[in-house]
């Protein structure tokens, strides 16, 4: 039964370390039973090479094959992490112009990356 008074409650919440259901179990994620919290390096590994090649690649025209090759992974992937990159402001695609919109000779984008630090990694 959960308590009634303020104090009951943070007693529970200190004692619990979280937020307690109806029954004064806790419900914290990590107070659950067979959860698994262990991270998964490869995938960390994998998008820092990801990274690391994103880096060395700028200033190029965007192949996500070529580019998902080099880090290992799928080109879905590179482009599902293409998009998380360009979300957080790490990576900028710069679209092809021309001043004939017609004459579309490459049809690419740009890879640039807006920290240079992380440009000369």
């Amino acid at each position: 039964m959960p308590p009634k008074t303020r104090a009951g409650f943070w007693r529970n919440t200190r004692m619990a370390g979280s937020w307690t259901d109806s029954s004064g179990r806790p419900t914290s994620l990590l107070a659950r039973p067979n959860q698994r919290w262990e991270p998964d390096l490869q995938r960390f590994e994998r998008f820092e090479r990801f990274v690391r090649v994103c880096a060395g690649r700028v200033g190029q025209i965007l192949n996500l094959s070529s580019l998902g090759n080099d880090a290992g992974v799928a080109p879905s992937t590179a482009r599902a992490w293409m998009d998380l990159l360009q979300s957080s402001y790490i990576i900028h695609l710069l679209p092809p112009w021309f001043t004939h919109t017609g004459k579309r000779l490459v049809k690419s984008p740009k890879l640039y990356v807006f920290d240079t630090g992380l440009a000369c990694w």
